[in-house]
């Protein structure tokens, strides 16, 4: 009772602080006002928190909490450790080949712990099995033991006996266990017949054969037991019957005897069955042929004459394989013939020899005799008896057969083996004799007393004899004495597992022993108190901190590491719940958002128990003050008023804010007030920081269209918090509304409110129009009634035509003064003053549309259509309208239209009415493009043009098929003109289709959609070309952009966008991420003018917002096998199977690429928020640009300066990346640049970048190879880009980045060096949202050419750079080109000092021999008679390049300059250098220029020189080589319609793109690279 009183004052006393507080807080909320609360609470814990002692431990803890309680009873003493109830008895049987699962026996165990809980994990038992046999499987709740697998008890396996143990585990701590070792027998079933010891019996038998003698013996064994493996032999002739009446046999031994005398003649062959069948339910039964052959009667048997008997007797561990153990001697009985063959059977069964254990080898010295050996060691335990049948023969091939039993004898050849190797255990404090583990061992000798075992303590430790006893027949350990685990843990006890009878083995006279070292586990028990190291604690937490932030660690401490599990709850002082702590780990974490202003420490009482004892100490928390409340204003909202268009000298008004986190309202509360500088609005304010005064700066609007009667803004306040620490924390904002409310002025003049003007129909008589009406942007007191006027100053002849009067009823009208004609004039722009009731006037125009009469007669027309249908999906489309010409354009009505043949045109209808041309879905094509000559038939009663007075028009339709390729490949300009205009106007599609094929060098180009866009304003165009594959939209829109200007030139519009995006321009079409989609419509759009319609793809470009999810494509229809690889369809996806490569992606993308300051061009990123790249990649200099994805200085779009870039510099790695605002910039301080392979991970969001070198691992420093930024200033937070994904270098040439950079209004600092790159990069991946995309580096949609890149990785193909960027190969051709002139002019200066001098008139020095004596190209064709060379001689020293003479001047007519637009002038040209020629005094006469201008003229034979020799036009098309690949490039330049290369751009002056080469860059077009 004593005890518990003393228990009941302590909880009281460890309860009385919480007590207080919760009293205390209760008061201090019934009052008003933060700051007194918080002064209370602050006097309270300071006066009421009394000093803490370490408390002792306490086995009743008083008042515990149900969590306490909870813990208690999950960590209760764990007392006793499960029994196994009848293990010893346990004798199950499982039937081999039982199925697997199939149920063996139930184990079962009792804890007694559950008896005195029955909800204590103490008592929770657990079943599971410790050997490692995987034969058997439990379960876990019920202890059913199943087999884990099929047993078979016969051979092979022999599975008559199986051991498995199970253990009993409590849930108690410490986890107490008992073992059960159980056999399991596995019964025999009948599932082997018997076998016959071979395959089939061949027996001879001498006519003569006295009845009644042995001729054979027919022999089987069955592998099953008992009754399974009793067989009997039945014979029986199945094809004579008869013949079984020679024969009788005994069915137990299947000896077969003669019953009758064989009649039969020589030669003649009996052909019996012999059956042998065992005892088994149901019986199994085998049968073989027997065949029985008639020998003549003078041929007797071989007979045995001596031999062992018939059986005999060998020990198992007999190794004499080199003496006899069986000799037999046999008589052939043949006079004068005594040789006999004899042969040991090998059975199909162990017993009858079939592994050969036994050869049997004839007698050296005696041919007549045969010896048997043992061939293989012999095992009772697998067989333990055999039955050899030799055979003996004669050379009239008769047979004997003698049979030798050999029984085996079983040895002690086996030790014992331990099958249980787990550690045991017992709990401290337990009573002698208490049960440790039970040991377990078999021995598989076969028979008794070898396989006895019995168990023994190893005696070279007597201590523990004295600890430990062991019954030597069951293996069970217990303990002689009582443990303590503080003494000692733990006990290494050696048993030693003993046979039967001494070992054959050892042969010292001691039976077989094996050793085993068990680990014996001393339990633990609960018998010590927690304890805490400290007697108070404290921590102080930021009121700011996030739920579930870490606080402080409590760690209680307990000597009784194993039997208790400590486990931590506050028990007082948690206000509010505020705070919790993990029950295991001792955490204290925030609960419940914290507040500085309302509380400001907090003192915790916190228990530890394990179980059984608890004990409490203090942690006191102290709240930290943070900013973070917002300012708070002392107005909702702040309203003014004034008149508008007035800037006031002083503020309309002040804001005033407070920051509740300062106490002190009278001190500097550190606000700053601002106004939001995006907002229009804001312009026109300005507010003072320190005091919120604001102020006018611009004049204010009330009046419409950009004027508000209330303007209406938000005018920020921002904190500035300095906490304990003295650091300064992030600041808070908040806003308040300010309206200010303007007084209208008269400032706005009327204007006409007639947006569709009016309408007066021709050849009408005057009169009045229509009504005038007007609006003011002014109140009504400055506005109505107005005034209407024609205005002084209109046109005289519109004085004359119309009048403005006033109407009766106050209004005022439009009148006509004279009679219109439309085809005269279609609309008049009429000024017409108005003024308001203030006299505020204004001049408006009011257009007035002449409506039109059919007065005028019709004429014959003609238009042309042009349809391109998509994959022949079209549905009934309107194509275009029969045009016929007359100046009237209202008199549709009027009209009737017909088809002139219908019949020719089943696939068109004709609106009769309208004249619309409709093409019917389905229409079939005779081939890829077809045109359709239309002719219609047009009337007009009103002038009476019917019948034969009837007008015809022709309409010529063409129609083209394009497939789905094309749409999916194309690519795609904006142009600034209407698409009617750009359709109509000198053939805008068409030039542009001929352009495109010049500038791709492309045999086919389609110009299949126009599309309008900005309202009609613009016009979207979409285009695809190809030889045989279609081209990559980038390479098409790379070609593109490199003839810009020369492109708009020739088409007279503005380029506004290569490669359509309509994600370009943030937070437009999407308020986040946003992608683009490629829709296509089989509806198709038609763009109609008069005379020229078209009717193209809707392939239009729509934004989907949010990052691009993934493509889902699972079957081979795609073709997503690139590269030559064949695609396997499975059941849910497909597989690719690539050619032999280490390169290939999975879909058999080119992974690696090859640069030598080249680059390539691929499909570039989306406006994704969350973009992740990698790659690897070597680099053999220390400068090249990696990945670039932005603008060129000619495809930059107004207003976006977006870009990425990936570059080296000086060996390390460095990004630029720009949103549209500031441009990121990071670099790593690793040199990469080591010609090594790197691994690069970059990662960016609309918040951060990270970049990571090799995973980040680095030896020095983790900045070296790992850099983490924040996004920086601006709005933007996207990358918006259009253009390619570049790698490896800029197609347009690092030295257009400075224009670049000017353009986009950026310092050049700020962009890439543009270096190109010299290495080897692979393995490219990009991921935006879900959809993760492996570039095929091997196959760039376009590349600079095979001098600069390569497919594939090749470092020495890559380190092939020199000092002045020259490839090594071409530097080789130099040398050797300089050494093949040094030689030629070597030879000529010698051959000039040896020859003979001539006078000027020797004709052999005529230069023209040179030509005819040499095999150039073109002699021997039609140039025989010589030509001039003085004509191409083209001397140095003028400006123009004509010939220097001798005085000194210039021809007199020298050549004009040239500038870059002039066309070529071929007849100026030669003009010029004849007169040249003919002025030079030096030249030859001669100035025929036929010889030198047409080559091979007047041959029929064809010119090597030139493709057109004996060739047509259709010859000529090299287009197909663009096909073959990068490899071909420049044998497709040379032989396309126009080079790629800047080289041989003048080559293509008779293209439709020929631009003539100046001696600069055209401007604004991009360089080559």
């Amino acid at each position: 009772m004593r005890g518990a009183g003393v228990g009941v004052v302590r909880g009281f006393l460890h309860s009385l602080p919480s007590l207080l507080l919760i009293l205390l807080t209760v008061s201090s909320q019934s009052r008003h006002g933060r700051h007194t609360k918080r002064e209370q609470h602050r006097k309270s814990q300071s006066s009421s928190v009394p000093g803490r002692w370490r408390r002792e431990p306490n086995p009743n803890p008083v008042a515990l909490t149900e969590q306490d309680a909870a813990n208690q009873n999950y960590h209760r003493e764990n007392k006793f450790k499960p029994e196994f109830l009848d293990c010893s008895k346990l004798n199950p049987v499982v039937e081999e080949e039982a199925e697997r699962g199939a149920a063996v026996v139930q184990v079962k165990a009792r804890d007694k712990d559950a008896d005195e809980d029955p909800d204590s994990p103490a008592g929770k038992i657990e079943y599971s099995i410790v050997s490692t046999n995987k034969n058997f499987k439990i379960n876990a709740e019920t202890g059913w033991l199943s087999t884990n697998t099929m047993f078979n008890r016969d051979e092979p396996d022999r599975d008559k006996k199986v051991q498995v143990t199970v253990k009993a585990s409590d849930h108690g701590r410490p986890t107490l266990e008992d073992i059960c070792i159980i056999f399991v027998k596995i019964k025999d079933i009948n599932d082997n017949p018997p076998i016959f010891d071979r395959a089939n019996y061949d027996v001879p038998v001498a006519q003569d054969t006295d009845v009644g003698s042995q001729i054979m013996r027919v022999s089987a064994t069955d592998v099953d037991e008992g009754d399974n493996q009793k067989i009997t032999y039945e014979l029986r002739a199945e094809k004579y019957p008869a013949d079984i009446e020679y024969f009788r046999w005994d069915e137990k031994t299947g000896e077969v005897w003669l019953s009758k005398k064989l009649d039969k003649p020589v030669s003649s062959v009996f052909v019996l069955k012999a059956t042998a069948r065992d005892g088994g339910i149901p019986p199994k039964s085998s049968e073989i042929d027997v065949t029985v052959e008639v020998k003549e009667s003078s041929n007797k048997p071989p007979v045995f004459r001596q031999g062992p008997g018939a059986e005999i007797e060998l020990s198992e561990g007999m190794v004499d394989y080199s003496n006899p153990i069986a000799t037999y001697t046999a008589d052939s009985q043949i006079p004068g013939d005594s040789l006999v063959y004899f042969e040991l059977v090998n059975g199909r069964t162990e017993q009858t020899n079939k592994a050969a254990t036994f050869r049997a080898v004839p007698d050296p010295e005696n041919q007549n005799q045969v010896n048997i050996y043992l061939a293989k060691p012999l095992e009772f335990e697998k067989v333990n008896s055999y039955t050899l049948t030799l055979q003996v023969r004669n050379n009239p091939d008769l047979v004997a057969e003698a049979q030798l039993n050999i029984k085996v004898k079983d040895e002690n050849n086996q030790s014992p083996v331990f099958n249980n190797i787990e550690s045991g255990s017992v709990l401290e404090h337990e009573r002698a004799g208490t049960v440790v583990m039970q040991v377990s061992a078999n021995d598989w000798d076969g028979t008794y007393p070898y396989n006895r075992v019995t168990y023994k303590i190893d005696e070279k430790d007597p201590s523990l004899l004295e600890k430990f006893h062991i019954n030597p027949d069951t293996g069970t350990i217990t303990t002689n004495v009582e443990f303590d685990r503080e003494v000692k843990e733990y006990y290494a006890l050696t048993v030693i597992a003993e046979d039967g009878a001494p070992s054959s083995l050892l042969k010292n006279g001691k039976p077989n022993q094996t050793p085993n070292k068990f680990r014996i586990v001393i339990k633990d028990k609960n018998d010590n108190p927690p304890y805490f190291p400290q007697q108070d604690y404290t921590a102080e937490v930021p009121e700011d901190a996030d739920i579930g932030s870490k606080v402080i660690e409590v760690k209680a401490e307990d000597l009784d590491t194993e039997a208790s599990v400590t486990t931590y709850s506050i028990k007082g002082g948690n206000l509010g719940l505020t705070f919790k702590i993990e029950p295991q780990t001792g955490f204290i974490r925030v609960n419940k958002p914290l507040d500085y202003e309302n509380i400001n420490e907090y003192t915790l009482i916190v228990t530890a128990l394990d179980g059984q004892y608890s004990n409490d100490t203090t942690v006191h928390i102290k709240i930290q003050n943070r900013n973070d409340m917002k300012p708070e204003f002392l107005q909702d909202i702040y309203e003014s008023e004034l008149k508008e268009e007035e800037i006031p000298t002083y503020p309309i008004l002040q804001v005033t804010a407070n920051d509740p986190d300062v106490r002190e309202r009278n001190s500097a509360q550190n606000i700053t007030y601002f106004l939001d500088k995006t907002n229009d609005i804001s312009s026109h304010f300005a507010i003072d920081p320190d005091t919120g005064a604001l102020r006018i700066i611009k004049p204010l609007d009330r009046d419409r269209p950009n004027g508000y009667p209330v303007w209406s803004m938000y005018v920020y306040a921002k904190d500035s918090f300095i906490d304990e620490t003295g650091e300064r924390g992030p600041s808070l904002e908040n806003f308040v509304e300010v309206k200010i409310t303007l007084e209208d002025i008269n400032d706005n003049a009327p204007f006409l409110d007639m947006p569709d003007g009016l309408v007066w129909y021709e050849n009408e008589a005057p009169g009045r129009v229509g009504e005038l009406i007007a609006e003011d942007y002014d109140t009504v007191d400055n506005g109505p009634p107005y005034v209407f006027t024609l205005d002084k100053d209109a046109p005289k002849d519109y004085k004359n035509k119309f009048a403005v009067k006033k109407g009766p009823n106050g209004k005022y009208y439009l009148e006509t003064l004279g009679v219109f004609d439309r085809e005269e004039k279609k609309v008049y722009q009429i000024p017409v003053r108005i003024e308001d009731n203030k006299g505020m006037a204004a001049t408006s125009i009011l257009t007035l549309v002449i409506g039109d009469k059919n007065d005028n007669p019709m004429k014959p027309g003609a238009s042309s259509i042009f349809v391109y249908n998509y994959e022949g999906r079209a549905p009934n489309t309107e194509i275009g309208r029969v045009y016929v010409r007359d100046p009237d354009d209202w008199d549709l009505p009027d009209k009737t239209f017909r088809f002139k043949e219908a019949r020719r045109f089943p696939y068109f209808d004709l609106n009769k009415d309208t004249g619309m041309i409709t093409m019917k879905r389905g229409i079939k094509l005779k081939q890829d493009v077809e045109e359709f000559f239309m002719e219609f038939v047009v009337e007009d009663p009103v002038h009476q043009q019917v019948g034969a007075q009837a007008v015809t028009a022709n309409v010529t339709v063409t129609v083209q098929k394009i497939p789905q390729e094309a749409v999916v490949k194309s690519g795609s300009i904006r142009l600034d003109v209407p698409p009617e205009k750009f359709i109509s106007e000198a053939g805008g599609r068409e030039k542009l289709t001929n352009l495109l094929q010049a500038y791709l060098n492309a045999t086919y180009v389609d110009v299949f959609t126009v599309l309008p866009s900005n309202n009609g304003r613009t016009t979207d165009v979409r285009f695809a070309a190809h030889g045989s594959p279609y081209f990559p939209p980038e390479k098409m829109e790379v070609n593109v952009a490199r003839r810009k200007t020369d492109l708009e030139r020739q088409l007279g519009v503005s380029i506004l966008m290569i490669h359509i995006d309509e994600c370009m321009y943030e937070g437009v079409e999407c308020e986040g991420s946003c992608y683009n989609e490629l829709e296509i419509d089989n509806q198709p759009t038609l763009v109609m003018t008069n005379t020229t319609s078209f009717v193209g793809v809707t392939a239009r470009v729509q934004p989907t917002c949010g990052c691009p999810a993934r493509q889902g494509i699972s079957s081979c229809d795609s073709s997503p096998c690139l590269n030559g690889g064949t695609c396997q369809e499975s059941l849910t996806s497909y597989k690719c199977v690539c050619p032999d490569s280490v390169q290939f992606g999975p879909n058999c993308e080119k992974l690696a690429a090859s640069f030598r300051k080249g680059w390539t061009t691929h499909k570039g990123f989306e406006s994704c928020e969350n973009t992740s790249l990698s790659f690897v990649f070597t680099s053999k200099k220390s400068d090249g640009l990696l990945l670039y994805q932005g603008p060129s200085p000619n495809t930059i779009v107004e207003n976006v300066t977006d870009f990425f870039a990936l570059e080296l510099q000086e060996g390390r790695l460095k990004y630029f990346l720009n949103f549209g605002d500031e441009t990121w910039i990071g670099e790593l301080e690793k040199n990469v640049a080591d010609d090594r392979e790197h691994l690069v991970n970059l990662r960016w969001s609309n918040e951060s970048v990270s970049l990571i070198i090799d995973g980040g691992a680095c030896s020095n420093d983790i900045k070296h190879c790992q850099l983490q930024a924040s996004r920086p200033g601006g709005n933007s937070q996207f990358l918006n880009s259009n253009g390619p994904l570049q790698i490896g270098g800029l197609y347009f040439g690092e030295d257009r980045l400075r224009d670049l950079s000017a353009k986009l209004g950026l310092s050049r600092h700020k962009m890439p060096l543009g270096t190109g790159f010299a290495g080897c990069m692979k393995n490219l991946t990009v991921m935006q949202g879900s959809r993760t995309m492996l570039y095929s580096l091997g196959n760039p949609a376009d590349f600079s050419d095979d001098e600069s890149y390569k497919e594939g990785c090749d470092l020495e193909f890559a380190a092939a750079v020199v000092a002045l960027n020259m490839n090594m190969n071409f530097l080789i051709a130099i040398l050797v080109c300089l050494a093949v002139i040094l030689t030629a002019v070597i030879v000529m200066a010698l051959y000039r000092r040896r020859r003979t001098t001539f006078s000027d008139k020797d004709i052999d020095c005529d230069i023209r021999e040179n030509i005819i004596n040499y095999e150039d190209e073109g002699g021997g064709e039609g140039d025989q008679t010589g030509y001039d060379l003085s004509v191409l001689r083209m001397m140095a020293g003028c400006e123009n390049g004509g010939p220097v003479l001798p005085g000194g001047g210039l021809t007199e007519k020298p050549l004009p300059p040239v500038t870059p637009g002039d066309p070529p002038d071929i007849q100026t040209f030669l003009n010029s250098n004849k007169d040249r020629v003919d002025a030079d005094p030096e030249a030859n006469p001669y100035d025929d220029l036929r010889h030198y201008a047409y080559e091979g003229d007047g041959n029929s034979g064809g010119s090597l020189s030139s493709l057109n020799s004996g060739e047509d036009d259709a010859d000529l098309e090299f287009e197909y080589l663009h096909n073959f690949g990068p490899r071909f490039k420049k044998l497709a330049d040379m032989y396309g319609r126009e080079s790629d290369s800047e080289s041989d751009q003048e080559d293509g002056s008779d293209n439709p793109a020929f631009f003539p080469k100046p001696s600069m860059p055209p401007p604004g077009s991009e360089s080559w690279c």
